[in-house]
């Protein structure tokens, strides 16, 4: 989901995200050329969340791959 042409949300219902789920995010920015996108997960109680920055950003940075970013 595209929210605001800004983001793109997904949710997923996993264990724990893997560099899969991040590479198709990567893909989904690239195709879009937005900046920003949040994966969701909903497996547990509390929500998982983690947070890419693609390739498109303004800073010129490498996609945030890094798995260390979900949160209670």
């Amino acid at each position: 989901m595209i929210v605001d042409d800004l983001v793109i949300v997904t949710g997923k219902v996993v264990s724990a995200f893997t560099d899969t789920h991040a590479a198709q995010m990567i893909g989904y920015l690239n195709i879009t050329g937005l900046k920003l996108a949040l994966l969701l997960n909903f497996k547990n109680a509390s929500l998982g969340w983690k947070r890419i920055v693609g390739p498109n950003a303004a800073d010129g940075h490498p996609p945030d791959l890094s798995t260390n970013l979900s949160h209670p």
